[in-house]
């Protein structure tokens, strides 16, 4: 299938498909109907203009009003917009809302869920892309688990004019402008309060009466949201975190909130309650609505915000406020081999050899024995090809960035960003600043030495002096719970295996104890007596995607749980 995105020489007669039916429409998304055959399908939030009703009363046709209004777009949102005389699509910088195109006797549909196309309908399978599903989660670049069936890019613009026949796109990537530009203007403003100060009162300019509901781990990011929350002056602030009761990230928490006298709550979420929630509608029904056929269904704290729901201590009135991505994005998933004083000696396609399998190594290892050199060319090919249709050039200077670029296209879009998810499905408000696009470029241009480890990011946020929240170590001390498999049950089987090396040991403890010190429990997805039958698996995605594949009716077969190798000649659209 042509890539719309990639190829401004080419033409295409397009046509859109809307539809108010929920079951027919992305999660989150709602369509309306103007005068003058104008409609517009639209999900999330946007800041300044309400472009929504700019486009609606755009009644004079001008192009040059619509690109400039489609440009101006801030915020977490899906656009698909037509009148009698443009089309229009419009994507933010994360996809947030994604939305899908197909291509079919020369007409292009846009819509916002896969569903439009019944499963009868469906194109076959993508080969590559189902390799890609099972080593990592998720389908690389564009493309999904159908051939013919594409996801608009991020940061995508596209309008067709219908009396001109001409087609327009802008791509306003920011990840793309500093790859081929790295610090061209030689200036970067490294004062990361103010700018996360900034941002977070653009993201959260609600009345301070407005009860924000701050999900709260160990971690530096969920505490960075706290900290500006209260900084901005709100004071109706409902601190949740869940997990096994007094684990590292519960009494972590728990701290931070005393620290700052805020309550805290706590949501206890174990095997036992999520095998139980696995059975019920509400799962079944969201992995349903939520499927993008891009990726595996993402469960994160589905059970947990169902939970609060149902118990009454959240609302539908309320604003949920989470941290993601904040370690991606200020520099904490930047391998110490892309620095550029490691790759001062190495050719172009060293340093692009070394990007790719990086990412191999960190982001295809759901089964860590399906990681051989077979699968490593295939997915380095299929990187390459990724790679040479955004005009990437990988040089030694800007490497750290290009990958980057492809965990944000991927892992971070379609995995992380996914989890907002949970929030449209029980239709609550939600914000995420420190994806907000303004961060984005804060970060994108930061020097590599302040941005490799979180460098500036850590030193900028961390100041117990200044706020009595960050008094409390970051992540520390970090156990196992359990205290039956802290104390006895992992120490005992860790002895066992010292004369083996750390390797089988690890290996052993995913597959037989981690069912049962998951945190948050999403291991029992499948029985544990199912679970330790199969290959070595890395985490809770490994299974929930392995799961998803099968209700594909992609033939798990293929994966030799001796051999573990995908046998790629195999039939791959059925059992």
């Amino acid at each position: 299938m042509p890539d719309v995105f990639a190829d401004p020489k080419q033409s295409y007669e397009m046509s859109f498909n809307f539809d108010i039916d929920t079951s027919m429409s992305g999660i989150g998304w709602t369509e309306t109907h103007y005068a003058n055959d104008t409609s517009l399908a639209f999900a999330g939030y946007t800041f300044g203009k309400n472009i929504q009703n700019e486009l609606a009363n755009n009644t004079k046709s001008d192009i040059r009003t619509l690109i400039n209004l489609l440009t101006e777009m801030d915020g977490n949102f899906g656009l698909l917009f037509k009148n009698s005389q443009f089309l229009a699509v419009r994507t933010d910088h994360i996809c947030s809302f994604p939305i899908f195109y197909h291509l079919s006797d020369n007409k292009i549909t846009f819509f916002s869920s896969p569903a439009v196309i019944s499963e009868q309908k469906k194109p076959p399978m993508n080969e590559d892309g189902v390799l890609q599903l099972l080593l990592s989660g998720f389908v690389l670049g564009d493309e999904t688990l159908h051939d013919g069936i594409n996801r608009v890019p991020p940061s995508s613009m596209f309008i067709f004019d219908k009396s001109t026949g001409k087609v327009h796109r802008k791509s306003l990537d920011p990840f793309k402008k500093y790859i081929k530009n790295l610090h061209s203007d030689g200036s970067w403003d490294a004062n990361f309060e103010q700018t996360l100060s900034n941002t977070f009162k653009k993201q959260c300019n609600f009345p301070k009466s407005t009860r924000l509901v701050i999900p709260l781990s160990a971690g530096y990011d969920s505490r960075v949201i706290l900290t500006q929350a209260i900084a901005a002056g709100y004071r109706n602030i409902f601190a949740y975190t869940y997990g096994i009761a007094g684990s590292f990230e519960h009494k972590i928490a728990e701290s931070v909130c005393y620290k700052l006298g805020i309550e805290h709550h706590f949501v206890e979420s174990t095997t036992k309650n999520i095998k139980a929630f696995f059975k019920t509608k509400i799962k079944h029904e969201f992995e349903r609505q939520s499927d993008d056929i891009s990726s595996g269904p993402i469960f994160h704290d589905l059970y947990v915000t169902h939970l609060l729901l149902e118990m009454g201590q959240i609302t539908k009135n309320d604003v949920l406020v989470n941290g993601n991505s904040g370690d991606f994005i200020t520099g904490n998933h930047i391998p110490i081999q892309l620095s550029p004083a490691m790759l001062g000696h190495c050719s172009e396609d060293q340093i692009e050899d070394t990007v790719i399998k990086c990412f191999f190594d960190k982001h295809c290892g759901l089964w860590p024995d399906l990681q051989t050199d077979e699968n490593f060319q295939r997915i380095s090919t299929s990187l390459q090809k990724f790679l040479r249709q955004k005009s990437i050039k990988v040089e030694k200077e800007n490497a750290y960035l290009c990958y980057e670029f492809l965990e944000y296209y991927n892992r971070q879009i379609k995995n992380v960003v996914k989890r907002q998810k949970i929030y449209d499905y029980f239709d609550l408000e939600w914000r995420m600043p420190l994806w907000d696009v303004d961060l984005m470029h804060f970060w994108l241009k930061a020097p590599f030495e302040q941005k490799y480890g979180q460098t500036h990011y850590k030193a900028s946020v961390n100041k117990p002096s200044k706020n009595s929240a960050w008094s409390v170590p970051v992540n520390q001390p970090k156990y196992v719970s359990p205290k039956l498999f802290r104390y006895l049950v992992r120490p005992l089987a860790k002895a066992f295996f010292l004369p083996f090396g750390k390797s089988k040991w690890h290996k052993f403890e995913r597959r037989y104890i981690s069912y049962f010190t998951d945190n948050i429990g999403l291991l029992a997805a499948m029985d544990y007596s199912k679970l330790i039958k199969l290959g070595d698996f890395r985490n809770y995605i490994s299974i929930h995607t392995y799961l998803y594949a099968k209700s594909k009716n992609i033939n798990t077969d293929l994966i030799d749980r001796k051999s573990m190798k995908f046998v790629k000649d195999a039939s791959i659209s059925g059992k």
